[in-house]
């Protein structure tokens, strides 16, 4: 729904445009990162490289 109602290969540009990774060098604000292996839309993994993520860059963060 997010990228028009398109899958990933009808319409790659849309789910590129909003790809948090391509995002990441404008983040700077405190961030608490939530997640749980239950929550079945996100994988934990992706919970996980975003709190990385803001470690790596020195951006106060803290995960539950």
């Amino acid at each position: 729904h997010d990228a028009g109602g398109f899958t990933p290969y009808e319409n790659p540009h849309a789910y590129k445009k909003f790809n948090p990774i391509n995002h990441i060098v404008n983040w700077s604000q405190p961030m608490s990162i939530i997640h749980g292996e239950l929550d079945y839309r996100v994988p934990d993994i992706q919970g996980i490289g975003a709190f990385i993520a803001l470690q790596r860059r020195g951006i106060p963060s803290r995960m539950l």
